[in-house]
């Protein structure tokens, strides 16, 4: 019987041990080297985060800010990076409010995702770990959330990409004084602010009950950018720069649903000669007739104005293409303080008091 030949050196036609162990140790070495790369970059990476910050602090210092912190944690590799500054604590000097505004938290971690499945590095996710507190003239109140971070975008794809604000159970407060808020995101991209908020339970009761289901928030910044450090004159000049400069709030959207009502506020906002607030837009109140009983039931509306409200409403009202509740759109307008609807005065704002004016 005629056997396969051998080629030398290979008994029984299988590779010899060593060239095995010599594929395994060159691939160890590979793997090791990559290892090192990865780990030297990462804590590249980690020193280039807290240089950043670093900078940061130092540019807000020389700004009248007061930051500080213990020493910076790294955590998370092979798969991601953690750059953590314990114990920080931020003093915001504000215009006509002394002392400022302080927050302060137990821990305020950024994180990169370095995994291949993401794009490495194009975006930081800001995070403040633990208790945290705010304070603000003379009031001091602690701050708790199961989720609050904010996505920074680091490599954006294109300019102008938005900072992502996300908010789950937020805590604001002690009981029985304590705020909730059962869920929240938000985007500021530029001057515009987005903001939507859900299920927003109050401490006490109020005319249109506890809870609110939701508010919404649309708005962009129009002219120059005000000034609202500690330094300089005095707030009532800065307001009035910034006035006369063209500023103004354009207010995309304001939107409500809190109880029986279900309204919706579009329009610019800005400051009279007084330096009161002014401004004109379009209330959209829907299922008017629902929204003046819930308002008269919880002794918004006075009687009168109620019994007037139930007569001229239904004749203004319009039916919703869409199939919906019937709409209410009305000229709003505020002037002298005075907040009025269709010619109907609805409410009377106070002074508004300028420090230093």
């Amino acid at each position: 019987m005629n056997h396969p030949s051998v080629p030398p050196g290979q008994p029984n036609g299988r590779p010899r041990p060593k060239r095995f162990r010599r594929l395994l140790a060159g691939l160890a070495a590979i793997l090791l080297l990559l290892a090192g790369a990865h780990a030297g970059l990462w804590w590249w990476a980690a020193g280039r985060v807290e240089q950043e910050m670093g900078q940061w602090a130092a540019a807000r210092r020389a700004e009248g800010w007061q930051i500080s912190h213990a020493a910076p944690r790294r955590e998370g590799w092979p798969l991601r990076l953690d750059v953590s500054w314990p114990e920080l604590r931020l003093v915001v000097p504000l215009a006509g409010l002394p002392g400022g505004a302080t927050w302060q938290a137990q821990a305020l971690r950024l994180r990169l995702s370095l995994t291949p499945w993401n794009d490495a590095w194009r975006d930081a996710l800001a995070e403040p770990i633990g208790a945290q507190r705010l304070q603000a003239a003379g009031r001091s109140l602690p701050l708790t959330a199961d989720t609050m971070n904010a996505t920074i975008p680091l490599r954006p794809r294109e300019a102008g990409a938005p900072i992502r604000v996300t908010l789950r159970q937020l805590r604001l407060g002690a009981a029985p004084q304590m705020v909730e808020v059962a869920q929240g995101a938000g985007r500021i991209e530029g001057r515009s602010l987005t903001l939507d908020l859900r299920d927003l339970t109050l401490p006490v009761e109020a005319p249109l009950g506890r809870i609110i289901t939701a508010l919404g928030v649309r708005a962009a910044m129009l002219g120059p950018v005000p000034d609202l450090g500690s330094f300089g004159p005095p707030p009532a000049s800065r307001a009035a720069a910034w006035r006369d400069g063209g500023g103004e709030i354009d207010l995309q959207a304001l939107t409500l649903r809190w109880g029986g009502l279900s309204a919706s506020v579009s329009g610019r906002l800005g400051l009279d000669g007084a330096l009161q607030p002014r401004g004109s837009g379009r209330l959209a109140v829907a299922n008017p007739a629902q929204a003046t009983d819930a308002l008269a039931e919880a002794g918004v509306l006075a009687p009168r104005m109620a019994a007037l409200a139930r007569g001229l409403l239904p004749l203004l009202a319009r039916p919703d293409p869409a199939g919906g509740a019937p709409r209410l759109e009305v000229p709003v307008q505020l002037q002298d303080r005075a907040v009025t609807a269709a010619g109907l005065s609805l409410l009377r704002l106070p002074v508004l008091e300028w420090p230093g004016s």
